[in-house]
């Protein structure tokens, strides 16, 4: 079950890796892409949940990419994608740019210091969307008297 739930996982995500200076030459391109992968012929064939993209690389934003940043996290909203962004901090050079044009106030934009925490938490809760918890608790006895045993149990969710 949890190979199923990783390849499911895999599927639904697409990451992007941004290098250099992002700046109203090189943002479009970026954009073009994002709109690419909702374009509905592309979003028939392979419909995604989540676009990871790390700046970790990017040396900075100016305020025409930071407002194509917006542009970008409306399109992915109006299709329900979850907009992650990693590899910085909010006090940062790249984080007070998007900052200032208000995009982590949306519901859909997340920040992440890394990639590996970003993976991690967007996988926990793409993962718990598709199982039932159940938590069990069996009762036994040892020498000393009475012991409790609990024990979490995923039962993966079945479409009807």
């Amino acid at each position: 079950m949890y190979v199923d739930i990783l390849f499911l996982f895999y599927s639904y995500l697409t990451l992007v890796f941004t290098i250099a200076y992002l700046f109203f030459g090189t943002i479009n391109y970026v954009e073009e892409r994002a709109r690419a992968l909702l374009d509905q012929a592309a979003w028939n064939l392979n419909p995604i949940r989540f676009l990871i993209m790390d700046l970790s690389l990017c040396l900075g934003v100016d305020l025409s990419a930071a407002e194509a940043f917006v542009r970008i996290q409306r399109i992915l909203a109006s299709k329900g994608v979850s907009f992650i962004l990693c590899g910085f901090t909010a006090d940062s050079t790249v984080g007070r740019a998007l900052t200032s044009v208000d995009l982590f106030a949306s519901e859909n934009v997340e920040l992440f210091a890394s990639m590996n925490e970003a993976m991690e938490c967007e996988f926990f809760s793409f993962s718990m969307s598709r199982v039932i918890i159940c938590r069990l608790t069996f009762f036994g006895a040892d020498r000393d008297g009475e012991c409790l045993f609990e024990s979490l149990v995923f039962i993966p969710k079945i479409r009807i």
